[in-house]
């Protein structure tokens, strides 16, 4: 059967190009490399490595010292987890080559000579490979041959208008991107408003996931820090939406939602403070598998600043309207280990299914930020749909890392949004039994904040949640006309402790 295969051309793309090298002394591998081969091995693609040698037909060295070079090359990524299956070479110049070495050869690039042969030799799928090159000799052999996709490393831009050039790249690391386009049809989205560093380290993590994406969209909410042009400059791979201004999490992600891949079969939402490990997508994507009666799959989250610590394993909707996050602050038990149901995700880390997304109306913009996930999460349960809780799934998250732990700002959109996603979603009658609880705990919420000195914006929020109230009324009317869900259903996944007590650890 036809396997992909990663095509390598070597010097300027294994190892530095300081010139015929073939020395192991004068080796400088190139950064990314050993991760790019490990990745595509863990991927199912050959690696083959394809180099002209034209030093050997100048006399500089000799084949034996070629063989030599590449048994060393060979057994150093054996010691970092790759393998180059297969190593292609042409000793041959037309022009400046010695004795039998000065001659035409449709081996030598860029002719596809050695792409063909390593095609016939190892049962190649040719249209489904990579070639990775760093000369338009490269992109002209590959494309001679047939590959389907040539990514030349260190082009630029205006090196496309080049009928051979490939797409140009700029590290290795994104060339790990092309390497799961079919077999993961999935858009991340992340949406920046100025992160800084946490920004670029999030999109790391990204790319050295055993699973990619078919695509990482982020959407800038008009940085002031350069956080963007960071992803701009070094990972032109990732799509970026730049708005002119401050849409808010909730309207930022359905603007992906609407620009993303028609082939993608599920959006994944990742905060730009969160930094998921290398399995994590693969692990959202196993679950979904094993549980197709689930639409949405939440991410245990671990504390960045304290790893020991939980940063949350999904969304707890109190009967009273309080949401938190289950295990917040606590160290990780054997309870959080298990696979089970949980009432939403945390979109901070969190994989919805786009049917069901798109059915539900995405996120409500009105939220602008926090709650937006606890009330999406409620609407998909209406419209009967699941969500499950994928422990092997882990993103270290540092959580409020722009808007600040308990600063006004998150009170004030938090404590406002809880009334409206009650209000909203709450169904039928337990809409009129819980109400009275409902008021109780914006009661206390008022208390319990001025003691603390911010009563000036939790009085703001709630004011602004009444204000709201006729609008989110209206939009209750559409989102319980299309309920399907049991009202037992719902009840079932509240939390209906006397006092709603978080656990500490």
């Amino acid at each position: 059967m036809n396997r992909p295969a990663l095509f390598l051309d070597r010097d300027g793309v294994i190892n530095v190009d300081h010139g015929y090298v073939h020395r192991p002394e004068d080796v400088e591998f190139v950064d990314g490399i050993f991760e790019l081969v490990a990745a595509a091995k863990r991927a199912g693609y050959l690696v083959v490595v394809v180099t002209n040698q034209a030093g050997i037909g100048r006399g500089y060295y000799g084949e034996d010292d070629f063989h030599a070079l590449t048994d060393w090359i060979k057994a150093r990524f054996a010691e970092r987890g790759g393998q180059l299956d297969a190593v292609y070479f042409c000793p041959y110049h037309p022009e400046h080559g010695i004795g039998e070495y000065r001659r035409e050869s449709d081996c030598r690039k860029p002719a596809p000579g050695m792409l063909l042969q390593a095609a016939r030799d190892l049962d190649i799928d040719l249209t489904g490979s990579i070639f990775v090159g760093d000369m338009p000799s490269d992109m002209a052999a590959g494309r001679a041959a047939g590959v389907g996709t040539l990514l030349q490393l260190g082009a630029e831009e205006s090196d496309t208008a080049d009928a051979h050039a490939g797409t140009p790249i700029q590290r290795l690391q994104e060339a790990i991107l092309y390497l799961h386009r079919i077999s993961a049809p999935v858009s991340v989205i992340i949406v920046n408003w100025n992160a800084g560093d946490l920004l670029a380290r999030c999109v790391s993590s990204l790319l050295a996931q055993t699973v990619l994406p078919l695509e990482i969209i982020v959407v800038d909410n008009a940085s002031t820090d350069g956080s963007v042009k960071r992803i701009v400059d070094q990972f032109p791979s990732v799509r970026v939406i730049e708005s002119t201004r401050n849409l808010g999490f909730a309207a930022a992600n359905n603007l992906a939602v609407q620009e993303a891949s028609s082939a993608s079969d599920w959006f994944v939402f990742l905060n730009p403070d969160a930094f998921p490990e290398s399995g994590w997508l693969e692990a959202l994507l196993r679950a979904a598998t094993i549980h197709p009666e689930c639409a949405v799959f939440g991410s245990r989250l671990m504390d960045a600043n304290s790893p020991a610590l939980m940063d949350g394993i999904g969304d707890v909707y109190h009967a009273s309207g309080l949401v938190w996050r289950a295990g917040h602050g606590a160290l990780l038990g054997s309870h959080d280990s298990v696979a089970r149901e949980i009432f939403s995700p945390c979109a901070a880390a969190a994989m919805f299914r786009r049917d069901a997304l798109l059915a539900a109306g995405g996120f409500d913009e009105d939220y602008f930020c926090y709650v937006e996930d606890v009330d999406l999460g409620f609407r998909l349960r209406l419209l009967g749909h699941r969500c499950w809780y994928v422990p092997d799934s882990v993103a270290l998250h540092v959580g409020s890392a722009v808007t600040g732990r308990r600063s006004d700002f998150s009170i004030y959109h938090g404590h406002r949004n809880l009334v409206w996603a009650f209000v909203k979603n709450m169904p039928g009658v337990l809409f009129w039994l819980l109400l009275p609880l409902h008021v109780a705990l914006n009661l206390v919420s008022v208390i319990w904040f001025a003691l603390r000195g911010q009563g000036a914006v939790i009085l703001r929020a709630k004011r602004d949640a009444l204000l709201g109230l006729p609008k989110m009324w209206r939009k209750r009317q559409q989102v319980q006309k299309t309920r399907v869900a049991p009202i037992r259903d719902v009840w079932q996944v509240l939390d209906k402790r006397l006092l709603p007590i978080r656990r500490k650890p």
